[in-house]
């Protein structure tokens, strides 16, 4: 299944930029790196989990539904334009190490040891698809996906590459303070309730006038 979401823009009209979660769980936004534009936007993809439930009487009829979140969570882009912010896209596509071609975090947990990233999707302003309803977006808990073949060319000419994270979901504030309070599993969140946040994969934005 697939469907489109287009709000009266044109495609490839975000930028894509990468940051961290600060010491008091706020979204880094003054210390984003800008990546590139995204070439005609940008994808989410997700698979709905649950199961059916059956009894007897009905069938093969489901009379109800177990739902069991979401498997799969994804992002998928084209970054194009990136060739001066080369370093800023080696850290972020190279999961396994913590500089570029080190393989030294075997065994690290994704979220639990904070190894994922804060991707942030803005529209570009000032152009036809500069309206209202169109939002930026806050992608949590991103990390290039398992098993996904990733390829970088080393060329003279433009440089575009195709890019897909895996989406984790992580406790997120409901409330805009300024930015977002996120929290992973190994932060205190004893003293947080469920009224005032959710496990959000990612969540939108209006931008500052």
């Amino acid at each position: 299944m697939s469907f489109t979401v287009v709000p009266n823009v044109i495609n490839g009209v975000f930028d894509l930029y990468y940051t961290t979660v600060d010491g008091s769980n706020d979204i880094d936004t003054a210390g984003k790196k800008p990546l590139g534009c995204l070439q005609e936007g940008f994808e989410i993809g997700f698979t709905p989990a649950g199961d059916d439930v059956n009894v007897d009487c009905a069938g093969e009829s489901a009379v109800d539904g177990i739902m069991k979140g979401f498997s799969n969570v994804r992002l998928n882009a084209i970054i194009t334009e990136f060739t001066p912010r080369q370093d800023d896209i080696e850290h972020l596509v190279w999961p396994g190490g913590s500089n570029w071609g080190a393989d030294d975090r075997i065994g690290n947990m994704a979220l639990r040891q904070k190894r994922t990233h804060v991707l942030i999707a803005e529209r570009r302003t000032g152009g036809a698809w500069d309206t209202e309803d169109f939002h930026n977006y806050w992608f949590f808990g991103a990390l290039m996906r398992f098993g996904e073949e990733a390829t970088m060319n080393f060329n003279i000419s433009d440089q575009v590459m195709p890019v897909s994270f895996r989406l984790f979901r992580l406790l997120v504030a409901d409330a805009d303070t300024p930015t977002k309070k996120v929290y992973f599993p190994s932060d205190d969140t004893s003293a947080l309730s469920t009224s005032t946040h959710t496990f959000r994969y990612f969540d939108t934005y209006d931008p500052t006038p």
